[in-house]
């Protein structure tokens, strides 16, 4: 069952956003997912490889977007995430923080939450957030396409995807950029079931 916790009703899907309700609860199984520099999509500490053509369900409700500071370079800071202000795409977008001292300032941060629903991590619930032009671009056509959907079907709210990835060639010589593409397969319910042909187990780290 794709589970999502305590969802709001899905007319509310109507309003806000061209048709987007937003809410991110807390799950005790949620994991921070990106695509890596090489296009491949990774989840958790140990950076694990997501299986090929496994399927997403995106929770419709998850859509927020705010601010991320991150430490800057060469400072005791470096690396580490020093805050988030993050709220609901329902919401207005939150006024930005004070400035942090050793970071790189606040930057725009967008993102969703999915959950696997074929092969290994079935049952995983993610968060995918991103402040690069191509992975806001992406959150932000998934929205609409949900947006879109639901004003002609309010019964079928989850988009289930694969993720994937595209890419171009930098002009100013930094080689292949990728961006990531979230592939919309097919439409199912909140409480449904989704038939799908299981993924022949397929695993290995990214290093």
């Amino acid at each position: 069952m794709t589970n999502f916790g305590n969802l709001p009703a899905v007319s509310t899907l109507a309003t806000s956003l061209q048709a987007l309700a937003a809410e991110i609860p807390a799950r005790p199984r949620e994991v921070f997912i990106k695509m890596d520099k090489t296009g491949h999509w990774v989840y958790g500490a140990d950076q694990t490889e997501v299986e090929p053509d496994s399927l997403w369900a995106v929770n419709p409700f998850s859509f927020v977007h705010g601010y991320v500071c991150w430490g800057a370079d060469k400072t005791p800071n470096m690396g580490k995430l020093l805050g988030e202000a993050m709220a609901s795409m329902q919401q207005p977008l939150p006024e930005m923080p004070e400035q942090i001292p050793d970071s790189n300032g606040w930057e725009p941060q967008y993102g969703l939450s999915l959950q696997c629903i074929s092969g290994n991590d079935k049952g995983l619930s993610s968060r995918w957030t991103v402040k690069a032009k191509g992975g806001v671009a992406e959150v932000q056509r998934i929205a609409l396409e949900i947006a879109q959907h639901v004003k002609t079907d309010t019964s079928t709210p989850v988009a289930v995807v694969h993720l994937k990835s595209t890419h171009y060639q930098h002009k100013g010589g930094y080689g292949r950029i990728f961006t990531p593409q979230l592939e919309i397969v097919k439409w199912v319910s909140l409480d449904a079931e989704p038939e799908v042909e299981e993924v022949a187990p397929t695993r290995r780290r990214r290093g």
